[in-house]
């Protein structure tokens, strides 16, 4: 199984945006802040595509027709998670997505749509639909409410574009 280290011979522009083929590696200073994967990304093999110490693992499985795994259970274990980490696959629709540094700071901004993932590992983000939309969200639960969500205050310094 591969897995792809987002620091390695990828693309960089100056919006601190990596990329790999269909995937695209949100980073600022160093700290992974999300990572993008378009419908038609295909793996040639099985590979994980967030960083081995992410509070989420989040990769493609590829199987050859007839492989078969055998029945299983994941058994309880202790595991300290720091925020929500979260993974949203849009069914339908068209999202601007905006994504801030842990500071607060924009970074930059991508629109989504049908059948593209976004994984947000830090720092936050902001969403704008630009069409009647059906998302599938992943999150770390329980769910807290309100008290899982820091409002970032958006002025003409950090607004999206």
């Amino acid at each position: 199984m591969l897995i792809i280290q987002p620091s390695k011979s990828l693309k960089t522009n100056k919006q601190g945006v990596k990329t790999i083929s269909d995937i695209k590696y949100i980073t600022d200073d160093g700290e992974m802040i999300a990572i993008v994967v378009r419908k038609d990304y295909q793996p040639d093999d099985s590979k994980f595509i967030t960083p081995s110490d992410s509070t989420q693992d989040v990769g493609f499985l590829k199987y050859k027709k007839d492989h078969t795994v055998k029945p299983h259970t994941h058994p309880a274990h202790k595991r300290v998670i720091l925020g929500t980490p979260e993974t949203v696959l849009v069914k339908t629709g068209k999202i601007k997505y905006s994504f801030y540094n842990s500071e607060g700071k924009f970074i930059t901004s991508e629109v989504l749509t049908k059948g593209d993932v976004v994984v947000l590992i830090s720092g936050g983000h902001g969403q704008k639909f630009l069409e009647e939309t059906v998302v599938l969200v992943v999150k770390q639960g329980p769910y807290l409410g309100e008290k899982d969500k820091v409002f970032i205050e958006v002025n003409e310094k950090n607004k999206s574009t």
